[in-house]
C-alpha cells in the first residue's frame, strides 16, 4: 500500500522504495527490457547502498532491479528504525557516492 498520513509505516516494518538513476547494473540490462519475476535480479555496481530514515540508519534488506518493472527501476527494501519519531521522517538513499535526499515517509505513532 502507498505510505502517507492515512497509511503510516510501523516502526520495525519493511518499506519498499522505488526509483531510478542507480547507475550501472550487474548483469547489465537492455534498454527497454522488463525485469523478470524470479531472482536473481541485477543490482547496482556502486556500493555501498545505504538508507537513513529520520536520521537513523535503516537496515537494507534488498536493493536491486524491481521485479516486473522496466529495467533501470530500482527497488530498495529497508527496515524502519525503531528509535525514530512518529510522523513525517526524512529518507536519504545513498548508492556508492551519490545521495538522494528530499523524500520522506510517514511513521506510525506507537
Amino acid at each position: 500500500s502507498v505510505n502517507g498520513s492515512d497509511n503510516p509505516a510501523a516502526k520495525n516494518s519493511v518499506v519498499q522504495m522505488f526509483g531510478t538513476g542507480e547507475g550501472q547494473l550487474v548483469p547489465a540490462g537492455t534498454t527497454g527490457c522488463i525485469t523478470g519475476s524470479t531472482p536473481p535480479f541485477a543490482e547496482p555496481v556502486a556500493k555501498p547502498i545505504t538508507v537513513t530514515i529520520g536520521g537513523q540508519a535503516a537496515e537494507v534488506k534488498y536493493a536491486g532491479e524491481a521485479p516486473t518493472l522496466v529495467c533501470g527501476a530500482i527497488q530498495i527494501n529497508a527496515v524502519v528504525p525503531s528509535n525514530i519519531g512518529s510522523g513525517a521522517q526524512a529518507v536519504v538513499v545513498t548508492i556508492g557516492s551519490k545521495t538522494n535526499a528530499g523524500q520522506s515517509i510517514t511513521v506510525q505513532v506507537q
